[in-house]
């Protein structure tokens, strides 16, 4: 689908996100505040609670794939508007969020092409260039074929 405004993808995300579909991850309370036709991203927040760090008080590596896959798979959904897999989905974590702390997740879309590639970067709430990177993540899909192969 061509998308006219910034508005009207976002409508398509929120939608995609939450349009009737159980998976996995859909109990995480996210907000999708923007997305971006220009710059083919959208930004969401969360907060940081004790379920979503891990051991060593980290983001649980987990939940920010979990996060990643489902924002970035609506993304690629959104523009591409075709079933598609996962190739790969790597997550790393960075820093300390401490509980309660916003959780700002902006993701771009480099590609959605033949094997689209979509980022995400999971950010400490506030001005850029003060910010604190909690979690950074890359996902590479590819695109099914509209039909079932016959054999």
């Amino acid at each position: 689908m061509k998308y006219e405004t910034d508005k009207q993808l976002l409508d398509a995300v929120v939608e995609l996100l939450g349009g009737g579909t159980e998976h996995f991850g859909k109990a995480i309370e996210m907000e999708v505040e923007r997305a971006s036709i220009s710059s083919r991203g959208l930004t969401a927040r969360t907060k940081a609670t004790k379920d979503v760090l891990g051991p060593a008080g980290e983001l649980d590596e987990g939940w920010v794939a979990t996060v990643m896959d489902n924002l970035t798979s609506t993304l690629v959904t959104a523009f591409a508007m075709r079933p598609h897999g996962t190739t790969s989905l790597a997550v790393s974590t960075l820093a300390k969020p401490p509980v309660g702390a916003a959780i700002v997740v902006e993701c771009t879309l480099g590609s959605a092409k033949s094997q689209p590639q979509a980022s995400a970067v999971f950010w400490s709430a506030g001005p850029v260039g003060q910010r604190t990177k909690f979690a950074v993540g890359s996902h590479t899909k590819f695109f099914k074929p509209a039909q079932p192969p016959r054999f």
